[in-house]
């Protein structure tokens, strides 16, 4: 990940999340981008908006000429942000907001809407994230720490906050899947609650069959 040097970062970040996709860092330099909008009384997420088709009006970043991947160069000089799809419904964007630090967006989709948008950083930046968080939705409604092993068992202490805010639930690990990177997961509410109905009625289908 880029390193983004940027101290004070908290006013700058809470606006960004509340308007919608603005500067964005690329090779360690600052750039502007064009932003994402949805309408004011709409629940967004970074300015993409829930009930929005995705990518929509997003443009698709330039692959790079070998690798299946978004060409670095060519994405930084684009001037706003652009996504490279990962599978059918996995999407990572790039040329996204400065926060003041360095980290990945993913987003998962459904029904061609987003379900869930992913943010991967450096541990050292858990309070820094929570604080945007925090700036933006209010106190957590919920924090605690849980314990981690790993396959070697090693132990480690990972602090968690959640969120719940205009159709989102916010959850915040200090330590994900990898115990290198913390991770912000940002669900679409609505959206998930359609996409459990789908899994219970499948099982009720299947259980009838057996």
């Amino acid at each position: 990940m880029n390193r983004f040097i940027n101290a004070k970062f908290p006013l700058l970040s809470l606006a960004l999340l509340s308007c919608g996709l603005m500067p964005a860092f690329a090779q360690d330099k600052q750039i502007e981008v064009s932003a994402v909008h949805s309408p004011l009384d709409a629940p967004s997420f970074l300015g993409i908006g829930l009930d929005e088709p995705f990518p929509g009006e997003i443009q698709k970043c330039p692959k790079h000429e070998l690798l299946n991947a978004a060409d670095a160069n060519a994405t930084s000089e684009l001037g706003h942000v652009c996504y490279f799809p990962k599978s059918e419904e996995t999407y990572k964007l790039h040329n996204t907001p400065n926060l003041g630090f360095g980290y990945t967006l993913e987003i998962m989709t459904f029904q061609e809407k987003p379900l869930i948008f992913n943010i991967k950083f450096g541990n050292n930046e858990f309070n820094n994230l929570a604080e945007i968080f925090t700036e933006r939705y209010g106190p957590a409604y919920r924090s605690f720490t849980k314990p981690l092993q790993t396959g070697e068992g090693k132990i480690y202490s990972s602090r968690v906050h959640q969120w719940k805010s205009s159709g989102l639930e916010i959850r915040l690990d200090e330590i994900g899947e990898d115990i290198r990177w913390g991770e912000a997961r940002i669900e679409n509410v609505e959206l998930r609650s359609v996409l459990d109905a789908e899994i219970k009625s499948s099982a009720k289908e299947a259980a009838s069959k057996l």
